[in-house]
């Protein structure tokens, strides 16, 4: 089986159990899986595991201030370092709404040679407490416009 398999976390991936014992099963499945992270100090940049790889991405952007728009365009590249990253995947696995428009751009700009899973590991349109109610019909727009390109999802019940 040499299907290549991206999964796309935006967190340092130290500590996700979930996905790593994801990915390890693809991996022991017979999958290249490759886990794209992103970088802090003291963490190696790439990681090879029995059954996986882990690539953690240097933000060029990453010290820049924490304001919203900055926030954007720190968000905007990450998704362009992505897509030229895993444009030759074929499964790419986006692990909670955050990541699901990097697949589906990728889906985008290899006119749908690409399968995407979404993992939405918590009910992604209202998980924080006191969330007001633009924040909720945001990410329910977000989330039904890109979940389209969805091929599978795994969500919880």
């Amino acid at each position: 089986m040499n299907k290549n398999i991206s999964a796309l976390v935006l967190n340092t991936f130290e500590n996700d159990s979930r996905v790593m014992k994801e990915v390890e099963s693809l991996g022991k499945a017979g999958y290249q899986v490759t886990i794209y992270a992103l970088h802090e100090e003291g963490l190696k940049e790439v990681e090879q595991s029995t059954f996986y790889q882990v690539v953690r991405l240097k933000l060029w952007t990453k010290k820049w201030a924490k304001h919203k728009l900055i926030q954007l365009i720190k968000y905007l590249e990450l998704v362009l370092r992505l897509t030229v990253l895993i444009r030759k995947s074929d499964v790419i696995h986006c692990n909670d709404l955050n990541t699901l428009p990097v697949g589906a751009l990728i889906k985008l700009v290899r006119f749908g040679r690409v399968k995407v899973v979404y993992d939405a590991h918590e009910y992604e349109i209202n998980q924080k407490p006191g969330q007001s109610k633009s924040s909720i019909k945001l990410l329910f727009f977000i989330e039904s416009l890109f979940i389209r390109f969805a091929n599978r999802v795994i969500t919880v019940s």
